[in-house]
């Protein structure tokens, strides 16, 4: 699936709100013990953020 995403072979659609609730998750304690995970996890949010299509939301 990230392939596809990160390929751009599919359109990723976000919104601002999504990719905070991501950041938030991402924050929490529970993740700090697993900290190449979270680095993975923010470079792909990042990359994510580029090639997305974003939407608001209302």
């Amino acid at each position: 699936m990230y392939d596809l995403a990160l390929t751009e072979k599919v359109e990723t659609c976000l919104s601002e709100e999504v990719v905070i609730e991501y950041l938030e998750v991402l924050n929490k304690d529970k993740f700090s013990r697993f900290a190449s995970f979270k680095t993975k996890a923010q470079v792909v949010l990042n990359k994510l953020r580029e090639i997305a299509t974003f939407y608001k939301t209302d």
